[in-house]
């Protein structure tokens, strides 16, 4: 009995056996939240590369706004084309009042109405007459494995950016004939 309780063979391959399950579940972890990471950081890209790019716009329509969806999709990689959307929202502060102009979404499912409000936490201070643009982004992550401490999720993203090239973006779809076009744009119209 003495013999077999010095004996020191096998001892090497049963530490590995007992190792190799949390090795496994570590390495499949580290996967998961690599992956949510990378994920992340596409759509993060994605997101300002569609605000820098509406920023840079004068005239815009409705269309325009919805074919932007794809490109938001080419460039966040996303696997589920048809569960990403963005809203794209002209937002004026005007007596200290923020009212938005108009809003375009680019879902398949109807959205709940908004008021500005409801973005106001996503909106910079403000000059008097100030217009920006708020781009906002939203696409589901379902990691590969879920017993890892993430859960299904849906990123979302809100990126406030100002038009380069005029004091607002117009859009041909939502004209407001009541306010005046001292924008540094031509009127479309004429």
């Amino acid at each position: 009995m003495k013999k077999f309780l010095k004996n020191e063979n096998g001892v090497l391959i049963t530490e590995f056996m007992v190792i190799l399950p949390v090795l496994l579940l570590w390495f499949m972890a580290l996967i998961v939240f690599y992956d949510a990471f990378h994920k992340w950081m596409k759509f993060t890209t994605a997101t300002y590369t569609i605000s820098d790019l509406l920023s840079r716009q004068t005239i815009v329509e409705d269309s325009f706004i919805q074919s932007l969806d794809g490109l938001f999709d080419t460039i966040s990689n996303s696997k589920s084309k048809d569960d990403t959307w963005l809203r794209v929202t002209s937002v004026q502060k005007n007596d200290g009042v923020i009212s938005i102009l108009w809003s375009v979404d680019t879902s398949h499912v109807p959205q709940p109405s908004f008021l500005a409000s409801d973005i106001q936490d996503s909106i910079p201070n403000l000059g008097i007459d100030e217009h920006l643009l708020l781009i906002e982004t939203y696409s589901p992550y379902i990691p590969a494995f879920d017993w890892v401490g993430l859960n299904a999720l849906t990123l979302n993203e809100s990126v406030a950016t100002s038009s380069r090239f005029s004091s607002k973006l117009i859009n041909l779809d939502h004209l407001n004939f009541d306010e005046p076009s001292d924008d540094g744009v031509d009127d479309p119209l004429e």
